[in-house]
């Protein structure tokens, strides 16, 4: 990715976005974006702070497995076929 041009970068990024959940977009959006702490995004959503430490968790992964997907598809493939073997 590092050798992509921006434009290119920033669709790419928006794509994988686009693949999370609403609750997990909901939940980037206001730990990294708005600089949220845990417990004000708590408050706001009425869950608790380790739900959301865990879901911002969860959408972290889940972004990156996106991400990956959009840079490299076949190796995606490959990825989640053996995932699901292991199952």
């Amino acid at each position: 990715m590092t050798n992509l041009p921006d434009r290119e970068r920033i669709v790419r990024i928006e794509r994988a976005a686009a693949r999370l959940s609403r609750f997990h977009r909901t939940l980037l959006i206001m730990a990294a974006a708005e600089k949220r702490s845990f417990a004000e995004i708590a408050s706001t959503l009425k869950i608790t702070e380790r739900q959301v430490e865990r879901n911002v968790a969860k959408a972290l992964l889940c972004f990156d497995h996106a991400l990956e997907r959009e840079e490299n598809p076949l190796l995606f493939r490959r990825w989640l076929r053996f995932w699901r073997r292991r199952r």
